[in-house]
């Protein structure tokens, strides 16, 4: 039976709940340093694009286990699937210790990257100290979250996420409001420690549901998983690369528009991240046919109607995501005391809606490529992009209808055009060829 709209409904809305956490963590660390500060919420900037981007690359860890393990659970390969768990939950564990290591170790030249500018200097190294110490339970909860998606199972990971989440708002009124007054680094104490509660939390309830066999996995198990992964990194690393453009752009731009910038990133996470939930939806439940080389016309017709309920959905989410992002924009007192920042955040409010809009439109076609294994166009497209988004951020820069701010999303707003064209084309060229031949005409025989 193709999916329904209910069926996408019952789906998104607990994977909602789930997928929200770590942008919602952001949103609340920057809603809550921004009273403190303008120029702790400037240090959070490039803070928060850097743990953005650590996130992102290694958001190959989601998408590979919920394909490996939604095939496996559809064929009803239950050990199978629960062996993929361990050995990606143990990956998880020591890729996160690995970058932690390494962001400790190369502080100083990331920050240099990112033009830290001395006047946020102090603060944001203090943020990012503590933050970098959450990376190993980061990717063991990103993972096992995936799990869970990729069993059709949403609902444990909106309720972790719900857990997790009070808990950092709770330490962000302590840490960074309450007697202790840390800070930017009090939000990311804060992050810190929900981030490891949540994994624990997954850890408890997979254990319960399945067996989990933890053990160092031989090269022949993880070989598929370390091969699409490294595509994938190749993809996320290539999308960061993106936003980094932005990124230091705002922050050689001063801090009102580098604080501006982060809020406004900050709200654009919470739209991607709604219409995430209709990727995952996607990748749980079509990833078993949409990948076959060749469908029968059966598949064929289950993934049409299928499509057609996602696409509504998708689109009532891109509606709700561009609302949202206007009535966020309307009241910058929500982030920051500074009226120069929200002066630049109200100015660019029509701009983050449209973007909102092609982000959803972006993340559904993502999905069903992703769900269809064609993981090698997908990451030729991000490489592409960079050099792109360079040169559109150069030609808008030289128009005299966007400076600052604007100029930013702007771009932002040109190039997610781009990347919805280049899915929608590479979609209806796959369709044509995996479509099941015509039966031939039966001739009459005289």
């Amino acid at each position: 039976r193709a999916l329904s709209l209910r069926d996408v409904v019952a789906f998104c809305v607990p994977a909602l709940g789930a997928l929200m956490t770590d942008p919602l963590m952001s949103f609340v660390d920057t809603a809550v340093v921004g009273q403190v500060s303008a120029v702790e919420l400037a240090s959070m900037g490039p803070n928060s694009i850097i743990f953005g981007t650590a996130s992102f690359l290694f958001s190959c860890f989601i998408t590979t286990t919920t394909n490996q393990v939604s095939k496996a659970q559809s064929k009803g390969l239950h050990d199978s699937v629960a062996r993929i768990v361990s050995d990606a939950a143990v990956l998880a564990v020591g890729v996160g210790v690995g970058l932690t290591g390494f962001m400790l170790a190369f502080r100083d030249p990331i920050f240099a990257v990112y033009n830290v500018t001395p006047e946020i200097f102090a603060p944001a190294a203090a943020y990012y100290n503590i933050r970098a110490l959450s990376a190993p339970g980061m990717l063991l909860a990103m993972t096992l979250s995936a799990a869970c998606m990729g069993r059709k199972d949403a609902r444990t990971p909106m309720l972790v996420a719900l857990a997790a989440g009070l808990l950092n708002l709770a330490g962000d009124v302590l840490c960074v409001m309450g007697p202790w007054r840390m800070g930017a680094a009090g939000a990311a104490l804060a992050t810190t420690v929900s981030t490891y509660a949540g994994g624990a939390l997954f850890l408890v309830h997979m254990q319960g549901t399945m067996e989990l066999r933890p053990r160092l996995p031989p090269w022949a198990d993880i070989r598929p998983f370390v091969t699409a992964s490294t595509v994938l990194v190749i993809r996320c690393a290539s999308i960061m690369a993106m936003f980094s453009i932005l990124v230091c752009e705002s922050a050689a731009m001063g801090v009102v528009v580098c604080a501006g910038h982060q809020v406004a990133g900050a709200v654009m996470n919470l739209a991607h991240y709604m219409a995430d939930s209709v990727s995952n939806c996607v990748q749980a439940y079509l990833t078993s046919i949409a990948s076959l080389e060749k469908r029968t016309l059966a598949q064929h017709a289950f993934l049409r109607r299928s499509r057609r309920s996602l696409n509504l959905a998708s689109q009532v989410v891109g509606v709700v995501a561009a609302l949202g992002v206007v009535a966020v924009c309307s009241h910058p007192a929500l982030f920051t005391t500074d009226p120069h920042v929200a002066a630049a955040m109200r100015g660019v409010t029509a701009l983050l809606a449209v973007c909102s809009l092609l982000t959803t439109q972006i993340c559904i076609t993502d999905g069903l490529i992703i769900a269809s294994g064609d993981f090698p166009f997908m990451a030729a497209m991000a490489i592409v992009n960079v050099p792109l988004t360079v040169a559109v951020l150069h030609g808008v820069k030289q128009t005299r209808f966007a400076g600052g701010l604007n100029a930013l999303w702007l771009c932002l707003l040109v190039v997610e055009v781009i990347r919805v064209a280049q899915n929608r084309i590479r979609l209806a060229l796959i369709d044509r060829a995996r479509q099941p031949e015509a039966p031939a005409a039966k001739l009459a025989v005289a």
